[in-house]
């Protein structure tokens, strides 16, 4: 129990501070490729300070339920690059090429700068809410959907170890 807590809130501390950097990135370094990437890195950077903040309150107020359930979407929130580049070597691979995309002005561009956080959230919330249901059909079909979104991860995770990481090997 001592290692959970100290070991949250390290997390928790890191996520604050990885959304203060990337709101210094983008908007004093200039980072991003445009204003919608800006709006996109900023609206992560928000949603982690605001889920870190809520697994703290709950946590705080022995509500572990709510406590787990903020953490999971601080945990997907925290990792929106990691799914940024997954979405983006599977679209890449799926379609053969870099089909909707220009420079971070292309429609899959523009839709990734929110996806990326958005998402995984929906799912997320999604799988909360089967796992309440009492429906086996709703837990059914939640199953197939993250197995199938597992797939699409895996196809994407290959991608981006072809393209981005096994070249620098």
């Amino acid at each position: 129990m001592l290692f959970h807590r100290w070991n949250g809130r390290l997390f928790i501390l890191t996520a604050f501070a990885m959304s203060l950097d990337g709101l210094y990135l983008t908007w004093a370094r200039g980072s991003a490729a445009n204003l919608v990437g800006a709006i996109g890195i900023s609206l992560n950077a928000v949603l982690i300070a605001l889920c870190a903040t809520m697994t703290w309150r709950y946590a705080r107020l022995r509500q572990l339920d709510r406590h787990r359930q903020w953490a999971l979407r601080t945990y997907l929130l925290v990792n929106g690059v990691w799914f940024f580049r997954v979405m983006l070597m599977a679209w890449i691979l799926l379609n053969g090429g870099p089909v909707g995309m220009s420079h971070g002005n292309g429609p899959v561009d523009l839709l990734l700068a929110f996806a990326d956080s958005l998402l995984p959230l929906a799912v997320l919330d999604l799988y909360l809410r089967s796992q309440k249901s009492r429906r086996s059909p709703q837990k059914v079909v939640m199953a197939i959907v993250l197995g199938l979104l597992t797939l699409l991860m895996g196809v994407g995770i290959f991608g981006a170890f072809k393209a981005l990481w096994s070249p620098l090997l």
